[in-house]
This record gives C-alpha cells, sequence and structure tokens, in this order.
C-alpha cells in the first residue's frame, strides 16, 4: 500500500492508496469499510456521515466523522487527499477529491477546498496530497481538452491520424489550482507531489488510457483515527 510521507506525519489520519500489489487481505478490509460516492466527473462534494457506496453522485468526498474512511476509485484520474490543520496541528475533518480532466477543467480541487473551509472552521493551514495518476507523457489529448484550459501553453505532439494531439500535464494542472487556491483563502499549503504514473507502471497500477474499461481501479482513502 503506498502511503504520502506528508500524512503519515499526523498522528489522527490513516490514508493509502490500494494498488494491485496491496496485499488482497489488506485491500478487501478497506474496501468493506470505505464510503464512497457515485463519480461523475463534476465537481459536488458529499460530506459522509455513515457509509454509503455509490448512491449519491459526487466527485468530492469529506467527514468529520471518526473511523469513517472515504474513498475515491480511479485508474488514471488524479485523487487528491486533504488534511486541515488547525492552530494547534490537528486535523479535525477529511476531504478527499476524484480529479479526471473534466472535473480539474471545472476547478474541482479549488471548489471542494473553497467549501470545504468554509464548513470547518479555524482552519490555518493545509496538508495535501496528489495520489497516482496518468503522466504528461502518457497522456495525449486532443484539441478538446487543450480548450478547456485556455490558460495552459499547448505541448504538441504534432499530427496523428489527420489530426493534431497534444500532451496535457494532469498532476501538475491540479498542484497550480492547490497553489490558487490556497493564495486566494490565505491558507499554508504543504503538497506532497507522489508523481507516480498509472500508465507506465502496469504491475501496480490499473490505467483507463492503457487498458480499456477493465474495471480495476486504485482506492485512495483517507480517514480520521482516535
Amino acid at each position: 500500500m503506498i502511503t504520502s510521507e506528508l500524512l503519515a506525519k499526523i498522528p489522527n489520519i490513516r490514508h493509502g492508496f490500494l494498488t494491485r500489489k496491496t496485499d488482497s487481505v489488506v485491500r478487501d478490509d478497506w474496501e468493506s469499510r470505505v464510503s464512497m460516492a457515485k463519480q461523475v466527473h463534476g465537481t459536488k462534494l458529499l460530506w459522509a456521515s455513515e457509509r454509503e457506496l455509490k448512491k449519491t453522485e459526487a466527485d468530492a468526498l469529506a467527514t468529520s466523522e471518526l473511523e469513517l474512511p472515504i474513498a475515491v476509485q480511479t485508474a488514471d484520474c488524479a485523487p487528491v487527499l486533504f488534511v486541515p490543520l488547525d492552530s494547534s496541528g490537528s486535523a479535525k475533518a477529511v476531504l478527499l477529491v476524484h480529479a479526471g480532466w473534466r472535473g480539474t477543467a471545472r476547478h474541482i480541487v479549488e471548489r471542494a477546498v473553497e467549501e470545504f473551509v468554509q464548513k470547518v472552521q479555524g482552519v490555518k493551514s493545509l496538508v495535501a496530497v496528489i495520489g497516482p495518476c496518468i503522466s504528461k507523457e502518457a497522456f495525449e489529448v486532443g484539441q478538446d481538452v487543450m480548450d478547456a484550459f485556455p490558460h495552459v501553453k499547448p505541448n504538441s505532439k504534432g499530427i496523428v491520424n489527420g489530426r493534431e494531439k497534444f500532451y496535457f500535464d494532469l498532476e501538475a494542472e491540479n498542484f497550480r489550482q492547490l497553489e490558487a487556491v490556497s493564495k486566494r483563502l490565505s491558507l499554508n499549503i504543504a503538497v506532497d507531489r507522489l508523481q507516480l504514473c498509472t500508465h507506465s507502471d502496469p504491475e501496480a497500477f490499473p490505467s483507463y488510457r492503457r487498458d480499456g474499461a477493465t474495471g480495476e481501479r486504485i482506492i485512495s482513502f483517507i480517514e480520521l483515527s482516535k
């Protein structure tokens, strides 16, 4: 199971990224307990107060409940985990975002953080982790994706099958949005960019771009523990 060194330093937080290499007993245990929404590449934030399994449409999940792990599923999209810290350095809630390119184009990270901070009083800083996702080198996209990010300088691959293709850096764009929202809200933010490419490591990660709709997914979870 992959973990973040930054989040591991926060005593009342449990988290992880369950991959193909994760022990099946460990994976089955977490999958049996997590709360997940029905992901639709939107921007809705769902606050979880009890276990729910894909009943409500949402691509961001938050909770302040103890021992209620929340999770998202990905297979190239970026999972982004958040822990807000108050002045004492403790966490009282957690946030988790599923950020594919469509959600990222709609600024799901920024929207979720803004809504989250409005509800969780006293947040002075955020620790965030961008988990395994498809890398720029593997993410070949068309003009439609580049049009959704007019501020991003096109990185053209050239003409492929009669159409111009580009490389898009999903991880870097989410990092940019994290910096933007933290500046706007005057928050200190520490970001752990794992920079693990789902497409280039088939032994560890499922990849929709590489494998198609196999149904396999990375499970990214975070939990407030006692």
